[in-house]
């Protein structure tokens, strides 16, 4: 989900191919802004379904690792930013939409990332 400054959110959801999980999950969920592992939990249930419901305010630049972003379309803003929230992940049966990288790539993604690197990512405010 994109959230800007003044809190207009925008839902976003991209269903790539492959398996995540729970360690997959724990992973990716440690790389973003905010996570703090005590509230990180799953049940039985959860686990067995393969659904990770991250804790709140877990930040990531999606850019980053390889995802796509869908920001607000009336343009850029002095509350826009790069970052966008992860909220979880859960196995679908639906269509593929995003080809460009697969779970287990992703999780390779994550893995790598030593720091978000907002420099490469701000966003440029046009005026015209």
């Amino acid at each position: 989900m994109y959230r800007d400054a003044s809190n207009y959110k925008k839902d976003q959801r991209v269903v790539i191919d492959g398996r995540i999980s729970f360690e997959d999950a724990k992973k990716i969920f440690s790389k973003c802004e905010g996570f703090d592992e005590e509230p990180f939990c799953c049940g039985d249930y959860e686990r067995e379904l393969g659904r990770y419901i991250g804790p709140s305010q877990m930040l990531f630049i999606p850019e980053q690792v390889g995802l796509p972003v869908d920001r607000f379309k009336d343009g850029i803003t002095e509350d826009d930013h790069c970052y966008c929230e992860l909220q979880g992940l859960e196995p679908t049966y639906e269509e593929v939409d995003w080809t460009l990288v697969d779970a287990k790539q992703l999780v390779s993604r994550f893995e790598t990332v030593d720091r978000w690197h907002e420099e490469e990512y701000t966003l440029v405010l046009d005026y015209d």
